[in-house]
């Protein structure tokens, strides 16, 4: 360091008059980079004769250039002139109160730069000297001499990535390469920053991690020198001396054309819009995945997906065409490094490391976890992982962990599946972002079931019976209300173009991308907040808040399945949330557009009614114009697409309802008495018919809102006859699980054609061995089983109880199932996440195509008080997914039945597990079976149709 022999420098600083660039050794400074250049190119092609060629040319290239090169000092002094360095940024409310070039004890020669600082707390007080744009190179080495009395000071630089803009903010994307920090306080200590090629390399990884790996970090530069002055609340004084900027090479001396009047140009912030402006400008959506089936990708990007989870990694070619269709992929790690073009590599946005993950999975997932992380840099991608169980320990394992949404056919009702959910959301956020995985058909349990009906009845229904979409979109819009902020969709069957029902299904997912799209400002980085309060318990909501605005989505509920909706329209929907600080208007997102809605805000809160809510309700409460400006944008880009899409579903929901009211009344006498019975449903489906038809017309005339509108009344009277009959058919059951038919509108038709068929059968009752609960050694000895969880959480216990004692004098013989958490240990979680302790009973042996019946009785002994708690009885043709969950209050008798269908010929086994806290007894279980036999009957293809002279006049 040059202390008594100071020298003035040939260019003017931009406001000392000084320069810190010396011109007489740009063509070393040229030369040097470009080698440096080329040895990086033949590095990363793994060239090594022309990496040697260059350090070759290096080394030999001139005595006097290296002996110039190593003597081409930048040195600032701080002799006389202005104050160079600035406050650009604090989050202390730092306010420079004095700043000079004085005499008060130098580091060297006379003077130095003196700066007042008064600060609050907080952590930074950001001062900057800006320099010419130049290269990040090891060789270069700033170093400052600073002094303070107090605190702790960090010395670094402000690289700038010219060619990647901020996620959020849309500016420049920036960082800083932080370097030695000031721990001498009232003594003058050197600040140095070293290895920046080193450090830049690693906050690229962690940048590319944070924001996105498809930023294009390249040609990084230099442009200021910074000091972080924050030393603690108060006021106090930092000196800066000798700046030297040893081994800067600046762009423009390395041949990258750089302003001439950089000077001029140099900001530590770039004039953006206001952040309101920038926000709604910018895509901001939540990401929406399909489970990769084969389909065709340009084909998922028409549906608004923003990518795909494979379970492969994807060949070159694949990379190729995701990248060509604007789409992501999320896929396994390679299990070693491996070449991809680097255009491909863009594609691929994180490395899967498991799905449908239970406990067993832990040590499955860290090791993918270990491999991903020995992946070479340009390969560093965040790990996403798929849970149904301990989502707390892999949610430490993976940067982005999928909470399985619970199949919409499962035990229990849809606001215990949200509770839980929810909780299971609650366990993840802080660490990630918070997916859901929803399935958008009804499981291939349920398929599987439909499918075996159908071929004891001999039907030649070609289309899948499982699928409803509107269940679909439910399930979606139900996980964005529990609080997802990202969706995962899978299916049993590859998503296809056909005609018919999967045409429907593909509209309702169309239509829930479209508005996930809406909502994506929202979702991606809104804070959520207390849900509105409602007049109608059948609904919940929750509520978002981001830039001055809110938005609020709400969900009918559902009592027992999330595939039956309800109609809603029949009694008004209110809503109310806390007022703002400011007057905002309400704004309804419905039929494409922004509908004004009157709101009483007079008073602490802002209230309004709808008179006729939809099944899916969401609102915009702003008075910001670039909020509003997106979202009519938004309405007015899907809103044609959302109408044919609805008309097309309201059309498929029609032609099934039609066949429910067939089956349903197909035992009347005759025709005039079918009519007579089914007169209120005919007038509802009538009613439907005539509002698609206008739909349809409204399309024709560019009415997209028209169409929109009368869709949404169609579907509401198709939901009222599927729900009215969903409730007669569950009330003759001990729990909607009893008989999956019922579960979804789709095959609700075949609970009746079945009730047909088996009356013209007999039903028989079938030994199940050891079913008597009388004798453990026969029940081993038949094939009974148990299995149980290592859980340190739980006391387990499985018992024979005799029958007729003291307390029961008239009971029988019971099986017992208890799980008791341990004192001071968690509560033992229940619902969807497997069992801690399982039954399994002998088998029968039973020929395809047999309608099973399983009854019996259950006495709650203890029960825990969560919804989701209970013994779970289910069987092996349908799995647990469709079994009854038993639970009630303590002394409570419980009847247990499940229908099942033999898909094909072999055993049949009960099955019987603990699920959370819980004590049930379980008796009297019998089995019997019966074959149907189908009549074959001829179902008409039209419509029941009723008088166009009897239906009321349309609203």
């Amino acid at each position: 360091m040059l202390r008594g022999n100071k020298f003035w420098t040939l260019l003017p600083d931009m406001r000392t008059g000084k320069t810190m660039m010396h011109r007489v050794f740009a063509a070393g400074g040229i030369l040097y980079a470009a080698l440096r250049r080329k040895a990086r190119i033949a590095h990363s092609h793994r060239s090594p004769s022309l990496g040697c060629l260059a350090v070759v040319l290096f080394a030999f290239g001139a005595s006097q250039f290296a002996a110039d090169f190593a003597s081409a000092q930048h040195l600032d002094t701080f002799e006389g002139g202005q104050p160079r360095w600035l406050l650009v940024e604090s989050d202390c409310a730092a306010q420079v109160t004095g700043q000079e070039i004085g005499l008060t004890m130098p580091h060297s020669g006379r003077t130095s730069e003196i700066i007042e600082l008064a600060c609050a707390r907080g952590t930074r007080a950001i001062v900057a000297y800006p320099i010419e744009p130049s290269l990040v190179l090891n060789e270069f080495r700033p170093r400052l001499w600073v002094r303070c009395h107090s605190g702790k000071m960090t010395f670094g630089v402000r690289v700038v990535f010219p060619q990647a803009r901020h996620p959020v903010t849309g500016g420049r994307l920036t960082t800083i390469l932080w370097g030695d920090s000031y721990t001498t306080p009232g003594h003058w200590q050197e600040l140095r920053v070293t290895e920046l090629e080193r450090r830049l390399s690693a906050e690229v990884m962690r940048l590319r991690k944070l924001h996105s790996p498809q930023l294009q970090l390249d040609d990084a530069h230099i442009d200021t020198i910074v000091l972080n002055a924050y030393t603690g609340p108060g006021r106090y004084k930092i000196q800066v001396d000798d700046l030297d900027l040893r081994g800067l090479i600046a762009l423009s001396a390395a041949g990258i054309p750089t302003p001439l009047n950089w000077r001029r140009r140099w900001k530590w912030r770039e004039e953006m819009p206001s952040p309101e402006q920038a926000y709604w400008a910018t895509v901001n959506r939540a990401p929406i995945w399909l489970e990769h089936r084969g389909e065709s990708f340009p084909w998922i990007a028409s549906l608004g997906y923003t990518g795909v989870v494979m379970n492969q990694l994807p060949a070159s070619q694949q990379l190729a065409d995701l990248n060509h269709s604007r789409l992501d992929v999320i896929c396994p790690p390679p299990a070693q490094a491996m070449e991809f073009v680097e255009s491909d590599l863009v594609a691929i946005k994180g490395w899967l490391v498991g799905a449908a993950m239970d406990g067993r999975q832990i040590d499955y997932a860290r090791s993918q976890a270990r491999q991903a992380s020995q992946l070479p840099a340009k390969l560093a991608r965040p790990l996403v992982g798929e849970a149904l169980e301990r989502h707390w320990q892999f949610a430490r394992i993976t940067d982005e962990l999928m909470v399985a949404q619970p199949n919409a056919a499962s035990a229990g009702g849809w606001q215990d599946r949200q509770t839980w959910l929810r909780e299971k959301l609650s366990v993840v956020r802080p660490a990630t972002q918070g997916w859901v995985s929803v399935n958008v058909d009804a499981g291939p349990a349920l398929i599987g079931q439909a499918v075996a009906v159908r071929k004891a009845l001999d039907m030649d229904e070609s289309v899948n019976l499982t699928t409803w979409p509107m269940g679909a979109r439910h399930n979606v819009i139900s996980a964005i209300v529990a609080g997802a902020r990202g969706i995962m969709m899978r299916s049993s069957e590859p998503l296809t173009a056909t005609r018919g029902q999967q045409q429907a299904q593909i509209a309702a997912i169309r239509w829930t991308n479209n508005d996930l799209k809406l909502w994506g400002p929202w979702l991606a980085q809104g804070q959520a907040l207390a849900p509105p309060q409602l007049n109608r318990s059948d609904y919940q909501a929750a509520c978002l808040s981001v830039r001055d605005s809110r938005l609020i989505i709400a969900a009918v509920s559902v009592p027992e399945s999330q595939h039956v909706l309800p109609a809603t329209t029949g009694q008004p929907l209110q809503f109310s949330i806390p007022n703002a600080a400011s007057v905002q208007q309400v704004f309804r997102l419905t039929d494409g557009k922004l509908q004004p809605v009157d709101a009483d805000t007079s008073g602490n809160a802002i209230t309004w009614t709808i008179e006729r809510p939809r099944s899916t309700e969401s609102f915009v409460v702003t008075n910001s114009p670039p909020v509003l400006a997106y979202v009519a944008k938004q309405c007015e880009q899907t809103v044609l697409s959302n109408a044919v899409d609805q008309v097309d579903i309201a059309s498929e929901s029609l032609e099934r309802a039609t066949r429910l009211i067939e089956s349903r009344y197909a035992k009347a006498p005759d025709e005039r008495t079918k009519m007579g019975a089914a007169r209120h449903h005919l007038l509802a489906l009538a009613q439907a018919q005539q509002r698609i038809n206008t739909a349809q017309r409204d399309l024709q005339r560019n009415a997209p809102s028209a169409a929109i509108n009368n869709s949404a009344d169609a579907l509401d009277l198709i939901h009222g006859v599927f729900f009215d009959s969903y409730q007669v058919a569950r009330a003759n059951l001990a729990a909607a699980q009893s008989s999956p038919f019922v579960l979804t509108p789709s095959s609700l038709h075949l609970h009746w054609d079945l009730a047909i068929a088996c009356e013209r059968s007999q039903w028989r009752d079938v030994e199940l061995p050891g079913a008597d609960f009388a004798d453990l050694d026969r029940m081993l000895a038949a094939g009974w089983s148990q299995q149980r969880r290592q859980t340190d959480q739980a006391t387990l216990a499985v018992e024979l109880v005799p029958g007729s004692t003291t307390q029961h004098p008239r009971s029988t013989n019971g099986l017992r199932l208890a799980a008791y958490r341990q004192p001071g240990s968690d509560p033992i979680s229940g619902g969807y996440e497997g069992a801690l302790t399982r039954v399994r009973s002998a088998g029968i042996e039973l020929p395809a195509g047999h309608l099973v019946r399983v009854v019996g009785t259950a006495a709650i002994l203890k029960c825990d008080g969560r919804p989701d708690c209970g013994v779970l009885l289910y069987d092996n043709q349908a799995g647990p997914s469709l079994g009854q969950l038993v639970r009630g209050e303590t002394g409570q008798e419980v009847a247990i039945e499940l229908y099942r269908m033999m898909e094909q010929a072999g055993e049949f086994r009960l099955l019987v597990e603990c699920r959370g806290e819980c004590d049930v007894i379980l008796r009297n279980l019998r089995v019997s079976v019966v074959k149907p036999l189908s009549g074959k009957p001829n179902y008409s293809t039209s419509p029941l149709t009723i008088g166009a002279a009897e239906l009321p006049k349309l609203k």
